[in-house]
């Protein structure tokens, strides 16, 4: 998607406890998860404010799954109502990536993400961003 890995060795991302990625730490989470998983799987994706998070989130996104993007903080419910009705093939939790089924879903080859919303009449709706889009907001 990017060629982020011209970057090397450099950092990539740090957090407040003197962790540290590099670009090349996140190569390889990618090339892993691209080895075992394949692409365009359909990844529940239950987002943390930490570097693994940001660099799953990274890999994934270049290894083309599509990812349904939700707070970790979302109540329990929420989750669980998500997973029921997108039925994904994989689940990124408590950072890790796991396969939830063998059924592979039709997802659009252009589709990169799904983001909620809060929606104008209470139920939550889900913005769909493509490839190209990440690609222009950047």
């Amino acid at each position: 998607m990017w060629n982020l890995w011209k970057y090397g060795n450099r950092p990539a991302l740090k957090d407040n406890y003197g962790h540290m990625l590099t670009y090349n730490d996140i190569r390889s989470i990618a090339k892993v998860i691209k080895s075992r998983y394949g692409t365009r799987n359909l990844v529940y994706f239950r987002a943390t404010n930490d570097i693994w998070s940001i660099a799953n989130y990274i890999a994934l996104l270049q290894t083309k799954q599509t990812i349904i993007l939700v707070d970790d903080k979302v109540k329990e419910e929420y989750h669980n109502h998500y997973k029921k009705i997108f039925f994904p093939n994989m689940v990124f939790e408590q950072n890790q990536l796991t396969l939830r089924n063998g059924l592979m879903p039709y997802v659009n080859p252009k589709l990169a993400l799904l983001l909620p919303t809060s929606g104008s009449t209470g139920d939550s709706k889900f913005v769909r961003i493509s490839y190209k889009n990440i690609k222009a907001n950047i």
